[in-house]
C-alpha cells in the first residue's frame, strides 16, 4: 500500500491511495453518493468524489465498491502513474466522518457526550463549542476526548458577549473503533452550552492544522476567511444568538444544535479547501450576534 496526499476523514477526499496492477470490473465515469438515509446527516444529497492528485487519463472512477455499512467507497483510476511507472493504476478510498454533538442549559461547569467513533488512521479530533452567558464571565477551561487532553486552537467572543466559540484538537494517530466521551470543564457554571464533536482521518500528525481564523458581527450572514492550501478540510464552528441556519453551497455539516429560541446555538461544518484561502459562511434566518471560528486540517 502506498499512501499519497490524503486528506481528512471527509467525501470528497481520499484518506488512501492504494497502486493496484489489476483492474475492477465495475465501471463508471464518475462517482456519485445518493441520498442514502444513514448518510444525510453527514453528507449533502449528493458529493462528487474527485482524486487529489489527478491528471488527464488517469481513468478515476474506472471502478467503485462501497462497504456493507456504506461508510466508506474505494475508487479505482487504472491508469494512474504512480512514480516512473506508467499507467500502474491507484485506488482511492474515501471515509465518512463520525460526528456527535449535544447541548447544556443547567448551569453547571461541566458537560459531556460520547461519540460512537469509527477507525481512524492518522486521525483527529476535532471538538467546537458554542457558549452564551453575558452575565457570568465564564470559559472553558478544559476538553478531554476519551480521557486525553485536547488543545485549544482557538476562541472568539462577540463584543457584548452574547456568543463565544471555541475550537479544540487531538491527534491521535491509528485509533480503534468504540465508544470515546468527550468532558468539557469551564471555569464556573456556565447558562448556555451547544458543542459537538467529528473524527476525521487521514491527518498530518505533526502540524495538522492550519492557523485559526475568526469573526464576529450581528446579521444574517457570518462568515470568514481561513488560510489553506489546495486540498485541505477546512473546518469552522458558528455560535449564534437566534434563529436557524444553513450552511455555505460548497460545505458539508459536520453537526448541529439549534432550537430557533434566544439562546446559543452551535453548527460545525467542513469543506475542501482549492486555493490559499477558503470562505466558510452560513445564512442565518434572525440577524442576530454570532461568533465564528475556523481552521484547516493538513493532510
Amino acid at each position: 500500500m502506498k499512501s499519497s496526499s490524503c486528506k481528512p476523514v471527509s467525501v470528497p477526499n481520499p484518506t488512501t491511495r492504494i497502486p493496484a496492477a489489476g483492474r475492477w470490473l465495475i465501471t463508471s465515469a464518475l462517482l456519485f453518493l445518493l441520498a442514502i438515509p444513514h448518510l444525510q446527516a453527514l453528507q449533502p444529497a449528493e458529493t462528487k468524489l474527485t482524486a487529489s492528485d489527478g491528471a488527464a487519463d488517469d481513468q478515476f472512477g474506472y471502478s467503485v465498491a462501497m462497504s456493507a455499512d456504506g461508510n466508506s467507497v474505494i475508487v479505482g483510476a487504472a491508469a494512474d502513474d504512480v512514480n516512473s511507472n506508467a499507467d500502474q493504476g491507484s485506488a482511492y478510498v474515501y471515509q465518512l466522518p463520525t460526528a456527535a454533538s449535544a447541548v447544556d442549559t443547567d448551569g453547571n461547569s461541566s458537560a459531556g457526550l460520547t461519540l460512537a467513533q469509527g477507525a481512524l488512521t492518522d486521525g483527529y479530533i476535532v471538538v467546537g463549542v458554542s457558549m452564551y452567558d453575558p452575565v457570568v464571565d465564564a470559559s472553558i477551561t478544559a476538553v478531554t476526548y476519551g480521557g486525553v487532553p485536547m488543545t485549544l486552537l482557538g476562541t472568539i467572543q462577540d463584543a457584548n458577549a452574547y456568543t463565544e466559540v471555541y475550537l479544540f484538537g487531538l491527534a491521535v494517530g491509528n485509533l480503534a473503533a468504540g465508544n470515546y466521551d468527550v468532558a468539557l470543564t469551564g471555569s464556573k457554571g456556565i447558562n448556555q452550552l451547544a458543542f459537538g464533536v467529528s473524527a476525521f482521518s487521514g491527518v498530518n500528525q505533526t502540524a495538522p492544522t492550519g492557523p485559526f481564523a475568526s469573526a464576529t458581527g450581528s446579521s444574517t450572514a457570518p462568515s470568514v476567511i481561513v488560510s489553506s492550501a489546495f486540498g485541505d478540510l477546512v473546518v469552522d464552528i458558528l455560535g449564534h444568538d437566534n434563529g436557524t441556519s444553513s450552511v455555505g453551497a460548497d460545505q458539508a455539516q459536520n453537526w448541529k444544535q439549534e432550537d430557533a429560541t434566544d439562546r446559543t446555538d452551535g453548527v460545525s461544518s467542513r469543506e475542501t479547501a482549492t486555493g490559499a484561502a477558503t470562505t466558510m459562511s452560513h445564512s442565518k434566518t434572525v440577524s442576530a450576534p454570532w461568533s465564528i471560528g475556523a481552521l484547516a486540517l493538513k493532510p
